[in-house]
């Protein structure tokens, strides 16, 4: 018996799918309860510890990628529930997660429940996620987090966090979070300006470095001061002045 929960902010919504599975799939998945808040849907996740999740896109004035950026390992499955148009469709198809489009038919739920006995993995659930932000950078659903991987896993991290990411050795990057934890990963930089570049706060100073401008403590001279713990400073590309006082001005 799967057991599974679902997070929606609509009634509505959480008593057509609860109809469906009770009618169709009683012999199936079990409903152990329904939340319509990122943060009861975190608690009862961690509370009831489902093997399936049927979450909504959109919850109240969040999403449900922020739900999924609090767990550090993501041991359950996830069909998605969403509204959204096509594109957002192909992101979900490319990263291998299932989805649902509202209004749910019971046609789509027997397909997603049959892919689920089929057995996504539990194992590959991380990584299927890093797909799918990569996939939808630069689509219309805004991600607040992102997912990282690195020699040591999955590491999921707030873009509000990062600091800076400086160009290591070869084709690596150095991450440095709000924390000062600094995360190694075998990306160049470039990789992370591009996945970055929607989020107006990152800006490319010098070939070597990428920084969040909120953390920018003081400019003087082309040195850069950064309100991290060690204060770091960082050399400003002369040919990058202008554009940086206009977007530093711009925040």
């Amino acid at each position: 018996m799967i057991k599974a929960i679902i997070i929606d902010d609509e009634q509505k919504c959480i008593d057509t799918l609860s109809e469906l599975l009770t009618a169709h799939f009683n012999n199936e998945i079990e409903i152990l309860g329904s939340f319509q808040s990122v943060e009861d849907g975190e608690e009862g996740i961690k509370k009831l510890c489902p093997d399936l999740v049927f979450l909504d896109v959109e919850i109240k004035n969040k999403t449900g990628f922020d739900l999924l950026a609090r767990f550090k390992n993501i041991d359950f499955n996830v069909i998605f529930v969403t509204a959204y148009d096509k594109y957002a469709v192909q992101a979900f198809e490319v990263s291998a997660f299932d989805y649902l489009l509202k209004a749910v038919s019971l046609e789509k739920l027997q397909q997603s429940i049959r892919k689920l006995n089929d057995k996504i993995s539990k194992e590959n659930t991380n990584k299927r996620l890093e797909i799918f932000f990569d996939y939808l950078k630069g689509e219309q659903v805004k991600i607040k987090s992102i997912v990282i991987h690195t020699a040591n896993g999955y590491n999921v991290v707030q873009v509000a966090e990062i600091v800076r990411c400086t160009a290591g050795k070869g084709s690596t990057t150095e991450i440095v979070m709000k924390t000062g934890e600094k995360i190694t990963v075998a990306k160049n930089l470039q990789k992370f300006e591009d996945m970055l570049e929607e989020y107006k706060f990152f800006f490319r100073v010098h070939r070597s470095n990428l920084i969040n401008l909120t953390y920018v403590k003081k400019y003087k001279d082309g040195t850069i001061t950064m309100s991290d713990n060690n204060n770091t400073k960082i050399a400003l590309s002369s040919e990058k002045e202008s554009e940086f006082r206009s977007r530093l001005n711009a925040l």
